[in-house]
């Protein structure tokens, strides 16, 4: 998701960003220069797509091959209506087929009532996947809530196996069974 576009502000020169999102009310204020500058203040080149981030993957790789990402971030569940489509099976398929070998996905999964961590394990069960878990405690004095990040990665074996082992903030049940385009089970995520 293009949310207000901040994470444009860490766009380098030479550097390219593509965001997706679906709804245009959110493409429209996160381009209005009166509300947000992130998008026009950064030194990437910037592309919006407007449409179901899955479909428009999907779109593309059947028009032109994969898009070999460096990086994929997912950003679209902290919110209390999860998009199911966006962590199944057949999406992380999907995703892998455009990410350059050595390249990563960052799933964002802050949720204030829900866990996506056995989600995110039985992701990197499914697909032989290396991950790493980045928890950022809440800091009330600079306004900022906690955050959850799981970075995971086809190729790199250097990234930490410690998703979910070394976490002290929160004990996670071990793996559930792994989302597909037919099933999703939300009550397995409560907390």
């Amino acid at each position: 998701g293009l949310g207000t576009g901040t994470l444009a502000s860490y766009g380098r020169a030479g550097d390219q960003f593509r965001f997706y999102d679906i709804n245009p009310q959110v493409v429209a204020l996160a381009n209005d220069p009166a509300c947000f500058t992130y998008l026009r203040d950064s030194a990437a080149t910037i592309e919006t797509i407007l449409g179901d981030a899955r479909l428009q993957l999907e779109r593309e790789l059947a028009q032109s091959g994969p898009n070999r990402f460096d990086l994929l971030v997912l950003d679209a569940f902290s919110g209390d209506s999860v998009p199911a489509h966006l962590l199944t099976k057949e999406a992380f398929a999907l995703y892998l087929r455009h990410l350059a070998p050595d390249g990563l996905i960052a799933v964002h999964i802050s949720n204030r009532y829900l866990s996506f961590m056995p989600l995110m394990r039985a992701v990197m069960d499914e697909f032989a996947l290396h991950g790493v878990l980045i928890y950022n405690d809440e800091d009330t004095d600079m306004l900022a809530n906690s955050t959850e990040w799981a970075i995971l990665s086809p190729a790199l074996a250097n990234l930490s196996e410690e998703l979910l082992e070394n976490d002290t903030a929160h004990e996670y049940p071990g793996s559930i069974r792994i989302w597909t385009d037919d099933y999703s089970n939300l009550f397995s995520l409560f907390e």
